[in-house]
């Protein structure tokens, strides 16, 4: 997947990229062994990603949280 062929927001093909590897031994491997590498050859600039990441590691905090919530309030 490179930027070129998809419009999607940065963060949106990251994250897509990203559940694929969590399926995908062959591309963990290829992420653990050079990450910059890694998401240079699937069309992203491994300065701009480590942001990226970071911002969606924030997302899946806040929706655990709403989760967390909603089921506190449950068994109150």
């Amino acid at each position: 997947m490179s930027q070129t062929s998809d419009d999607r927001p940065m963060l949106e093909r990251l994250r897509d990229l990203h559940e694929k590897m969590e399926h995908d031994a062959e591309m963990e491997a290829a992420y653990l062994k050079d990450r910059d590498a890694f998401h240079r050859s699937h069309g992203f600039k491994p300065e701009e990603v480590e942001e990226a990441l970071e911002e969606l590691g924030r997302q899946r905090i806040a929706g655990y949280q709403g989760v967390l919530e909603a089921y506190g309030k449950k068994l109150s």
